[in-house]
């Protein structure tokens, strides 16, 4: 029984810590964005990512993004 009960809890701490280890990554990207383009790959530019921290497109897939939102596709 407590055998089991340790493997329980252990296996809880691990999900714990992932779980925190996942969020701290969310916020890093959130606050500093990303080096490279969510969708093509290329890198975001300096200026963009100074001016929009948060930044995850480049500014030809935010721009088709964009334009696809607003035709509703």
């Amino acid at each position: 029984m407590n055998g089991e009960r340790l493997i329980e809890n252990m296996a809880v701490r691990i999900e714990e810590e992932r779980d925190a280890g996942v969020e701290r990554v969310r916020r890093r990207i959130a606050r500093t964005g990303r080096a490279h383009c969510l969708n093509c790959g290329d890198g975001i530019e300096p200026a963009r990512r100074a001016a929009l921290t948060s930044a995850i497109r480049c500014v030809e897939c935010e721009r088709r993004r964009e334009v696809r939102a607003m035709r509703g596709w």
